[in-house]
């Protein structure tokens, strides 16, 4: 059953032991006075956290979040989504309609747009934490400024990531599994607090452009009139490359889910 998921009271319930220690560092990073570790998001980063941003931002205004609970084992995320990094919130919706659960942060104006990304170790709501709580594995979409073909892809999960890398290459897309940064292996970024960790995709400027032609210049043209909506219509955007990738992703998750390795396929 497919449900939008209202705001979580709270997590206190959670008995999964990687989501309470990654709320547990949370709390010990906040009482430490270390400028370092108050300082600790990405360099250029507007806030340190998703708390700060939500108390700065208007919700609805500047960024929204869409969150559906399929009751899926799979969560897939697009943490700077909308305007921010342009393009992941389509390929986190186009993914999570395979029947995956899906959270969706979305920098709607020019100033979400601007100083709505959160690095995702600093990363946290509520109802994302839920969400992960219950997940076997979850999938991040993110778009890096790099103006080659490779995908890059990171997180924790060996064999998805493996998996992944398998299908696109099939696919006829170029990727790495041992990207030389934004390798997203930190325990505390939130790919890696479902059960048993997650992927991340790492889209660069030029795959991006090839999966969606003509959208950075529609992310310019509806920033300046300000239709913020407009930009998230699927269809207009997706190429047959689009489907393609979204396609070898999807295999590679249930490949993984059926409990088959890479060598049986």
């Amino acid at each position: 059953m497919e449900h939008e998921m209202p705001y979580p009271p709270g997590l206190e319930n959670s008995k999964r032991p990687a989501l309470a220690r990654a709320l547990e560092d949370d709390i010990v990073l906040a009482r430490k006075k270390d400028k370092k570790v108050e300082n600790s998001g990405r360099k250029g980063d507007f806030f340190s956290d998703l708390k700060s941003l939500k108390l700065s931002l208007k919700e609805g205004k500047d960024f929204d979040i869409k969150v559906v609970d399929r009751g899926s084992p799979v969560t897939v995320v697009s943490p700077h989504g909308g305007f921010i990094e342009f393009g992941t919130s389509q390929l986190a919706r186009s993914l999570a309609e395979h029947g995956y659960n899906l959270f969706d942060f979305r920098g709607i104006s020019r100033a979400g747009a601007r100083r709505g990304h959160v690095t995702s170790t600093r990363f946290r709501d509520p109802r994302l934490m839920v969400l992960l709580n219950k997940s076997r594995v979850c999938v991040s979409f993110h778009r890096m400024r790099d103006r080659h073909d490779i995908a890059y892809l990171g997180g924790n999960n060996k064999s998805l990531k493996r998996l992944a890398a398998l299908y696109l290459r099939r696919s006829g897309f170029n990727c790495d599994t041992d990207p030389p940064r934004l390798k997203g292996k930190s325990t505390l970024n939130f790919v890696n607090l479902a059960e048993e960790e997650g992927l991340q995709v790492e889209i660069p400027v030029s795959l991006a452009r090839q999966l969606m032609p003509g959208l950075d210049k529609e992310r310019k043209a509806c920033l300046s009139r300000s239709q913020t909506e407009a930009s998230f219509r699927l269809p207009r955007f997706q190429s047959p490359r689009f489907e393609s990738f979204i396609q070898a992703i999807f295999s590679a998750v249930e490949h993984y889910l059926s409990g088959a390795s890479a060598e049986q396929n």
